[in-house]
């Protein structure tokens, strides 16, 4: 009997540091470059860049967690966060993240108004915006950086 569950175990181990070793190795390199190849870094520095000429900065949540992404690579004060009303407890599709003069939401008609920067998906379908920036974001994406455009057309009956 105790031959039987050590030959089973060696077995279950053998099979797991196998199976373990096949991932990190072989699928650990496609998903390391999808999680980590996307260009945010390069967003967040075009983002500081154009940031003084707008009064606000609208990024979409389509890009996974922004927010975490422009705390880190902005080096934004964490404390300064924190007095400023931290995370909200809302979880991934909460809308009330911002700092400074970013604001993460997905991005509607709404909140459409001139002196506002915006970034969004090219997945994502935005009437009233004109690209003035685009920055590669992984795989085929695109990150937009537009601004209010009320001559783009379809735009009008959408504003009204």
């Amino acid at each position: 009997m105790q031959k039987t569950f050590a030959v089973t175990g060696s077995l279950l181990l053998f099979l797991s540091v196998f199976l373990y070793l096949h991932d990190y190795f072989v699928h650990g390199k496609e998903a390391q470059i999808e999680l980590w190849s996307n260009n945010i870094q390069e967003i967040v520095a075009e983002a500081e860049k154009l940031k003084t000429g707008y009064s606000k900065i609208i990024v979409s949540q389509k890009f996974d967690e922004p927010r975490m992404y422009f705390l880190f690579y902005t080096a934004y004060s964490p404390q300064q966060y924190l007095q400023e009303g931290g995370t909200g407890s809302g979880g991934y599709l909460d809308e009330r993240g911002r700092f400074d003069t970013y604001q993460f939401k997905f991005i509607k008609a709404t909140d459409l108004a001139k002196d506002i920067l915006y970034i969004w998906s090219s997945q994502e379908t935005q009437s009233c915006l004109k690209v003035v920036q685009k920055i590669p974001y992984r795989f085929s994406e695109t990150a937009l950086f537009g601004i209010l455009d009320p001559q783009v057309s379809g735009c009008k009956s959408m504003l009204n």
